[in-house]
């Protein structure tokens, strides 16, 4: 069973959720797994963030045929995984655990333009255990994930064929969504310009060339794709990796899962207060719908160094 939520370290005491989501043709554990074997979120980062319940997600975004491949688009999968990831919360009594969020690629994409933005306008009443998982989330780790294309790429939906040329496997439903649906694509990233104050956003970028099915060589995700325009605060890191290696530690003494590890630990230690008091809000209030994309009166706040709209 390749899809759905998996633990891969219950935490000591832990006091956060890490939740990874692989990209493009990914998988829950081998998207994360060096050619030693070693699966980094589970063989190392435990060590450096014991307080941290570390789960991976799976979802059928592969692409070797239309027969084999899922006939769900990104807004199916965010809502299976919004609501399969609170079930899992709700049942361990976990619903209010902050969240932090790794996602590589297209699994990037997925997570902030989909699943925050669905988990945002949701209310009570009308999907609130969505809801929960906005009020919960406290950052998000993007690992080479396009959010627009560079000045290079005239066309836009070509950084996504780029993506797609990593595997020679490319008829599906998913892919195929997201290119002829560019615009609307663009479109929703905007939404999630607007409630991305909200949310400690660290974008990694690429700095090696990945290999090519052709053999040519090139930079598939710059610094300047990993642009979220409108973020407050967005600091952007290069790792010496391609774009597939950007998931991948063979060893704990690598000074990107280094870089990495601490991102996450800093994270960690600031995440509690901030989202206790979103939740103390949320119940408060009753009926005001906080971290609403749409808002009318907007009160900012600064809690460790994250703003949040409070409606």
């Amino acid at each position: 069973q390749n899809f759905g939520i998996k633990e891969l370290s219950p935490g000591i005491s832990p006091l956060v959720d890490i939740v990874a989501i692989h990209g493009l043709d990914g998988h829950r554990e081998a998207s994360w797994t060096a050619d030693n074997g070693s699966l980094w979120l589970r063989d190392f980062l435990p060590r450096g963030v014991p307080s941290a319940r570390i789960l991976t997600y799976g979802y059928d975004a592969y692409t070797e045929s239309a027969a084999a491949s899922s006939t769900q688009t990104l807004d199916g999968h965010a809502e299976s995984f919004l609501a399969r990831l609170a079930s899992f919360r709700r049942i361990s009594d976990t619903t209010k655990r902050p969240i932090i969020f790794i996602a590589h690629s297209l699994g990037g994409i997925f997570s902030n333009t989909w699943v925050l933005i669905q988990a945002s306008q949701a209310h009570k009443g009308h999907l609130v255990e969505h809801k929960w998982i906005a009020l919960s989330t406290y950052g998000i780790l993007f690992l080479g994930t396009p959010h627009q294309g560079t000045p290079a790429i005239t066309n836009p939906a070509n950084e996504l064929l780029k993506l797609a040329s990593l595997s020679s496997r490319t008829n599906n439903v998913l892919l195929k969504h997201l290119i002829s649906n560019y615009e609307w694509l663009q479109q929703q990233s905007s939404s999630y310009n607007a409630i991305s104050a909200n949310f400690c956003t660290k974008p990694f970028y690429e700095t090696l060339p990945t290999v090519l099915p052709d053999k040519s060589s090139q930079i598939i995700v710059s610094k300047l794709s990993v642009v979220i325009p409108g973020t407050v605060d967005m600091e952007m890191i290069g790792m010496s990796k391609d774009h597939n290696g950007i998931t991948k530690f063979a060893s704990q003494n690598d000074d990107d899962f280094i870089c990495i590890s601490a991102t996450i630990q800093d994270m960690i230690k600031k995440a509690p207060p901030p989202i206790q008091l979103w939740w103390s809000k949320f119940e408060y209030d009753g009926e005001k719908y906080l971290l609403n994309i749409v808002h009318i009166d907007i009160i900012w706040h600064k809690r460790d160094g994250v703003q949040r709209n409070d409606i």
